[in-house]
């Protein structure tokens, strides 16, 4: 196509006006699909956390759109630290000795260690929710401190934990089971909510 002068002297591709007029077109049309969508996601009866967007060998999670995560490798394991838009935050610890706060939570795990091959067990307490798990006395086990839990985001706080997954390495492909980490699972060991 030619470039021809315009009456005020200017040139102007008209392929390039209409890729212009079609890419704006293509951007608002994105960006509203964008807006509605977040809508949906708000919703109190849906569960607005992607399973499987952050992997460890023996399970995974997720987290929603606009939470921020950050990953540190201090020494032989790994933190994450979530901070949620509803004002509540986590660190994930990811490695083999974790400082569990809760002394209950703590002694049960212990003794559940010394005798069980899968263990897991979740305490709330107030703004604080504290679970643990292990699914091989092997493996890395999964530590999970959440604080900042009101009334208004116990439910998102309680999705956040139900959304961990189980897994488990063969080869090099990462199997995660459609099943909560911290929860009874058929067929294993000790699981259990601490009041």
């Amino acid at each position: 196509m030619q470039c021809r002068p315009t009456r005020k002297g200017r040139t102007m591709n008209i392929l390039n006006k209409s890729s212009v007029l079609f890419l704006f077109l293509l951007l608002l049309s994105v960006s509203s699909g964008c807006a509605s969508s977040a809508e949906v996601v708000s919703t109190p009866n849906r569960n607005i956390y992607v399973h499987y967007n952050v992997m460890l060998s023996s399970a995974c999670f997720g987290i929603a759109a606009g939470d921020e995560l950050q990953m540190r490798i201090p020494a032989d394991y790994v933190l994450y630290e979530i901070k949620f838009n509803d004002g509540r935050s986590a660190v994930v610890y990811f490695g083999h000795h974790a400082k569990i706060v809760d002394p209950v939570l703590r002694t049960n795990f212990e003794d559940c260690v010394a005798t069980a091959e899968t263990c897991s067990f979740i305490r709330e307490n107030g703004a604080v929710l504290e679970a643990m798990y292990l699914g091989d006395r092997e493996k890395s086990g999964v530590h999970l401190l959440l604080s900042g839990i009101n009334p208004g985001n116990l439910g998102r706080a309680r999705e956040f934990v139900d959304n961990f997954r189980p897994c488990r390495r063969v080869g090099l492909n990462l199997i995660c089971r459609d099943e909560r980490a911290f929860e009874q699972n058929p067929g294993q060991s000790a699981i259990n909510r601490i009041p």
